[in-house]
């Protein structure tokens, strides 16, 4: 939900040409969840890899949001 959120607003923030970035970090967490739940199925301490993809692309887009939320909305 954080990422999908993220992604939203940082589809707000991008011109014409950054825009591919959009779905090139979709991709990416797409990718993660996939990586997370190949690994769960085969051990649970396998899932760390999907964990960190997903995790560091919605983290990256919230961080990226909040940054031009607060410096560049005045």
């Amino acid at each position: 939900m954080l990422f999908f959120v993220g992604s939203l607003i940082l589809s707000t923030f991008l011109d014409a040409y950054s825009i591919k970035l959009i779905p090139i970090l979709a991709t990416l967490f797409v990718f993660g969840r996939i990586a997370f739940w190949i690994g769960y199925l085969k051990d649970r301490r396998d899932r760390a890899f999907g964990l960190g993809v997903t995790l560091y692309a919605t983290i990256a887009v919230l961080i990226y949001d909040a940054y031009r939320v607060v410096f560049f909305n005045s």
